[in-house]
């Protein structure tokens, strides 16, 4: 950074739970990963010293974050790694089944899970009407399996009879792949709007791990050469 073309700026009234930092700013005025506008740049250059600046208009403060390539943010997001898994849920005599990739664990004490699910899944509604769900996480070689329950049930119909694979009960009645590593139950913790899907966050209250299956690998996107990220 070249500290002629530099200044020491501190800034007022910052949004609840954030407190500026101060520090040397370039001319380009990056701020937290936001461009500044024209007017934040006014009002940054009118602090002296380190004092902070009120602004009338906390508005003007937003910036524009999306200053980033598309093509290096689907570069980079498709270095995440993640594992396959299904997702199953039922209420009633109605029972749903699909392929996750965007879930993780989030707690241990409690232990919690999240999952990301589409807003057109038909599962999601199962999981929102009877507020449990199971995850099995898929084991090597189950790229066909993973690829068959991966498909919309409007195309398929029900996917327990379309791709009749063997399955296994959790005690609540929610059928998984038997060719699974094992599975956790869930009961539902929360259910958040996150863009174009929704976050489930699930508190596990049952944990089953297949002996038949123990040290095998479980089965991942890179595997696969399936792609749902970027």
């Amino acid at each position: 950074m070249n500290e002629a073309t530099t200044s020491r700026v501190s800034f007022g009234k910052a949004p609840k739970g954030i407190r500026w930092s101060v520090g040397n700013v370039p001319d380009d005025w990056v701020r937290f990963g936001c461009r500044m506008d024209e007017s934040e740049k006014h009002a940054a250059r009118a602090s002296e010293g380190h004092r902070d600046v009120d602004f009338e208009d906390e508005s003007s403060m937003t910036g524009n974050c999306d200053t980033f390539d598309p093509a290096d943010k689907k570069a980079v997001l498709r270095q995440f790694t993640y594992g396959l898994y299904a997702v199953a849920a039922k209420h009633g005599d109605d029972r749903g089944i699909f392929t996750a990739n965007w879930l993780s664990q989030i707690s241990f004490d409690p232990a919690l899970v999240m999952v990301s699910i589409e807003r057109q899944s038909s599962t999601l509604s199962l999981i929102e009407s009877s507020h449990r769900f199971a995850i099995a996480p898929l084991a090597t070689g189950s790229r066909e399996l993973a690829g068959s329950l991966g498909k919309p049930r409007a195309r398929t119909g029900d996917k327990y009879d379309a791709v009749g694979f063997e399955t296994v009960s959790t005690r609540e009645g929610i059928l998984v792949p038997a060719a699974a590593l094992g599975f956790v139950s869930c009961v539902v913790e929360s259910i958040t709007d996150a863009g174009d899907s929704v976050m489930v966050v699930g508190r596990i209250v049952e944990a089953v791990m297949f002996g038949e299956v123990a040290g095998s690998m479980p089965l991942t996107m890179r595997e696969t050469g399936f792609r749902h990220s970027g």
